[in-house]
């Protein structure tokens, strides 16, 4: 059994499950700031009456984030690791090459 999708791609090299969902790996040359946060995930609906919300990941637990100042800061600190990641076909080369390394 190929250890190769049909497209040539190996099977563990990330592939957006759907168009607006990519893995990025931040390099170390990106800086530590950001990366010692908890996890985080921010939803948004496009509807007004349905308002904006997170959720916060840690080894204590999960938090739930409707402030919208906290929203705001989340919202910062996600700009701030996207500017330093690199480009999903760039995160998805670095994977490729690492694979058999050792990290």
């Amino acid at each position: 059994m190929s250890d190769e999708s049909p497209d040539g791609v190996p099977h563990h090299v990330p592939v957006p499950l759907h168009c607006a969902a990519w893995i990025r790996v931040i390099p170390y040359a990106g800086g530590v700031d950001g990366i010692l946060q908890s996890g985080f995930k921010i939803y948004s609906f496009g509807d007004k009456d349905i308002p904006d919300v997170a959720f916060s990941d840690s080894v204590l637990g999960n938090t739930t984030v409707d402030d919208p100042r906290d929203l705001r800061r989340l919202r910062r600190l996600f700009g701030s690791l996207s500017s330093v990641a690199l480009p999903p076909d760039e995160t998805r080369d670095l994977i490729v090459r690492s694979k058999d390394k050792e990290i």
